[in-house]
């Protein structure tokens, strides 16, 4: 069973229905509610999109952090951004502001990247970005647009906790529902 936190945005309906797809089960529930409950066993988390920033989006920073050590987590956006600034991470704003854009995204075909070509377009919907500027040890860049930008990160330690920056689950990305399967693969593994 998938637990989706929702942040308040509309993509996570969208983000919901594939999950549902692929793991049947998926509950969701909004960020200000408790999200574990002791009779339900959750295998694995998503953090859905959302607006504004970590630090002002709820439970979300508190969900996380209780979270990650016991269950594999994957942040779309929003929930990318939370994972990254709880490892260190700084935001900032990017020159462009990407809302409905796809661009080509390279990465190194491993995890949540399995299957999929090394070079893809995906829907970007932000206006902050993960900084490269002391970017934290703990963490990997796992994908990044051609002109630097973070657009996956995984941690080194916490193998299964993992954060896209772009939209797997909007209709403009390319092999987003991969992607999404392969978060699964890696929970069962």
């Amino acid at each position: 069973m998938f637990l989706l936190i929702d942040n308040y945005d509309s993509f996570t309906y969208i983000l919901y229905q594939y999950l549902n797809k692929i793991a049947p089960t998926t509950v969701m529930r909004n960020n200000e509610t408790l999200p574990l409950d002791s009779n339900q066993k959750f295998k694995a988390v998503v953090l859905s999109p959302g607006p504004g920033l970590p630090k002002t989006s709820g439970k979300l920073v508190s969900h996380f952090t209780n979270l990650y050590p016991r269950l594999p987590i994957l942040g779309i956006c929003l929930g990318h951004q939370t994972i990254a600034e709880t490892f260190g991470a700084k935001l900032e704003q990017t020159k462009d502001i990407h809302h409905g854009r796809p661009s080509p995204i390279e990465h190194t075909g491993e995890g949540l990247f399995k299957k999929i070509p090394n070079r893809f377009l995906a829907n970007r919907y932000h206006s902050w970005a993960v900084s490269k500027l002391n970017f934290p040890e703990e963490l990997e860049v796992t994908a990044e647009t051609k002109d630097g930008v973070i657009m996956g990160i995984r941690h080194r330690k916490w193998k299964k906790v993992f954060g896209v920056q772009f939209h797997p689950e909007s209709i403009l990305t390319e092999y987003g529902e991969t992607l999404l399967r392969n978060f699964y693969e890696e929970v069962l593994t």
